[in-house]
């Protein structure tokens, strides 16, 4: 108002928080500083809500140190000759149950999506006995996995001049060490005389096995009617092969594709591996391999356990994308479960290890440019409360800390008494001044000042 004054309308707008006009005042400027005024009450008043969730909670585990009992934390027995286990038909049907049963606990959705994983995976999962009682996320200082991992993958055009007499017996013969035992088998490593440089016959020390073998993945089973094995089978993008056929007594036909595969079998030891539930154990590479006494073992049981992981649907792969990684992964996690079921069923019994038991709590989380925005904007309140202290230290009028007080300063009987002047509420401005008046705060001597009305200049 000291600025040319303000209209009763105006001066009600703006004690509205409502954007005043142009006609409101007798200056242009006037209405730029109310309009600055107004906006910066906005940010002021609402600036805060955009600063909530500066900082957030989010769940996570604090570990506590415990030493519990664990089945299987070592390996295997070392030169003990358990291949009676291996070559009775009884008990080998009796670890294929095993590892069946416990490869779809360890592969089982446990959450959702998590065996939903790209393949071929470097993850190892094993069943661990006594830990049925640990909350998920506690970590188990030592214990033993099964280790198997393929370093090259490549499948053959033309199988047939790559395989041998013995093993083409096998997809005929139903024997023990044939990966398609009852003729149902679907993947596995063919076997010979041996795996790797020890013989299958004389289990003894630890080994590691790592070789290149054929590996054979059946395709499909056509009816006789159908004719035989489809050549040039595009079996991934950018391969085609030739399926290698057997005639099973004249009523249909087995199409297997062949591929070379370069591989490494073993165990390994992992420190602080996690428990991603309460009784399976994982592990992630890079891990050290280590020679143990169930490998080849589980090399020969593993085209069985592909069957009978196949025959549940629970632990085979889902997203696998290509064959390729779709048979190393079912490879993978058949060597597994089989190596896993030796173990448990003859391996080290038990043994001590310390653990960290996860404790579900919560735990703060800071997003920073929240908390930069906040600063900065506190920042700019002090320096423009600066600027406005400043200000008024420069100006001839007495500066009111509480604007609501700021009544009681003025002279206001201008308003209320004469007879040009009339009886204003700025509350109430359809009862006030004509629009031809403005308001306009005069001195009549420190500290008084009044308020009075009078026609708007023309222009």
């Amino acid at each position: 108002m000291e600025r040319g004054g303000i209209s009763l309308e105006g001066l009600s707008r703006v004690v509205s928080n409502i954007p005043a006009k142009r006609r409101h005042f007798a200056r242009r400027s006037n209405m730029v500083i109310i309009f600055i005024t107004i906006f910066a009450t906005y940010a002021a008043d609402y600036f805060s809500a955009a600063l909530t969730g500066s900082i957030v909670w989010e769940p996570t585990f604090r570990h506590i140190p415990g030493r519990i009992p664990v089945t299987g934390i070592l390996r295997g027995v070392s030169g003990t000759d358990v291949t009676s286990y291996f070559t009775y038909p009884d008990v080998q049907t009796i670890i294929v149950e095993i590892g069946a049963a416990s490869a779809n606990l360890a592969w089982i959705a446990l959450q959702r999506d998590s065996s939903n994983i790209p393949e071929p995976s470097s993850t190892f999962r094993r069943v661990v006995k006594n830990t049925q009682y640990l909350s998920t996320n506690s970590t188990l200082k030592n214990v033993t996995v099964p280790y198997f991992v393929v370093d090259a993958f490549e499948w053959i055009a033309d199988p047939e001049p790559f395989l041998t007499t013995p093993q083409r017996s096998l997809f005929e013969d139903y024997s023990n060490f044939s990966p398609y035992f009852s003729g149902r088998g679907a993947v596995g490593l063919l076997p010979d005389s041996q795996w790797g440089l020890q013989a299958l016959n004389k289990l003894g020390d630890p080994q590691i096995v790592a070789e290149s073998r054929l590996l054979s993945y059946r395709i499909q089973r056509r009816e006789w009617p159908e004719g035989p094995c489809p050549r040039n089978y595009s079996i991934d993008p950018g391969s085609q092969i030739n399926l290698h056929e057997y005639p099973y007594t004249g009523v249909w036909y087995d199409c297997f594709a062949i591929a070379n595969v370069t591989y490494r079998a073993g165990a390994a030891v992992c420190q602080d591996c996690k428990l991603i539930s309460p009784t399976i154990v994982q592990a992630e590479n890079p891990l050290q391999i280590i020679p143990d006494s169930f490998t080849s073992m589980a090399l020969g049981l593993a085209p069985s356990l592909s069957t009978y992981l196949i025959f549940s649907g629970i632990a085979v792969p889902q997203n696998y994308g290509t064959r390729r990684n779709y048979v190393i992964e079912l490879t993978s996690r058949a060597y597994q479960a089989a190596w896993a079921a030796y173990s448990d069923t003859f391996g080290s019994r038990e043994g001590d290890t310390a653990v960290q038991i996860a404790v579900p709590t919560l735990r703060a989380k800071v997003i920073p440019w929240r908390v930069f925005l906040w600063v900065g904007l506190h920042f700019s309140m002090i320096a423009l409360g600066l600027l406005f202290v400043y200000i008024q230290s420069h100006c001839d009028h007495p500066w009111v800390d509480d604007p609501m007080l700021a009544v009681f300063w003025l002279d206001t009987s201008a308003v209320s008494h004469g007879s040009n002047i009339h009886s204003t509420d700025p509350q109430k401005s359809e009862a006030g001044l004509p629009r031809d008046e403005i308001l306009i705060l005069e001195d009549a001597g420190q500290p008084s000042r009044f308020v009075m009305s009078v026609k708007m200049k023309s222009g």
